[in-house]
């Protein structure tokens, strides 16, 4: 009978060491599953900002092209106002004021869209730095 009940005891704690063991190798193996998850989380947002990073990028690109433009707007538009001034001795005031207002006008479009450009440009380096930074 002792020799019964030490090896039931002894059977209980092979049984008792198998659950324990069982139960470590669960948890590890949720442990494993929630560090695989996270990694894909990560992974989903390293794709998101390399995406998001090249839409900046493409804007960057785009807003220069712009930019690019419009200097090239403003370089042309003094040089048709020079070769106007120079070409025609305009002595009409009223000619030579709605002309003026026309140069002046221009000039206020040519600014503002620079302005705007500036504006643009801003809020995307901002956002930039703000995300990556």
């Amino acid at each position: 009978v002792e020799s019964l009940q030490s090896e039931t005891e002894d059977l209980k704690s092979q049984i008792a060491k198998a659950h324990y063991d069982a139960r470590a190798s669960a948890d590890e193996a949720g442990k494993i599953e929630r560090y695989e998850q996270h990694l894909q989380q990560l992974q989903q947002k390293l794709r998101e900002q390399d995406e998001d990073l090249d839409r900046s990028k493409a804007f960057a690109a785009k807003s220069q092209a712009v930019n690019d433009c419009l200097n090239t707007l403003l370089v042309l538009e003094s040089e048709q106002t020079s070769l106007y001034e120079s070409s025609f001795d305009i002595k009409d005031a009223t000619l030579l004021s709605q002309f003026d207002q026309k140069k002046s006008k221009a000039q206020s479009v040519i600014s503002r869209l620079n302005q705007i450009m500036t504006e643009e440009e801003r809020p995307s380096i901002a956002y930039m730095d703000k995300r990556y930074g």
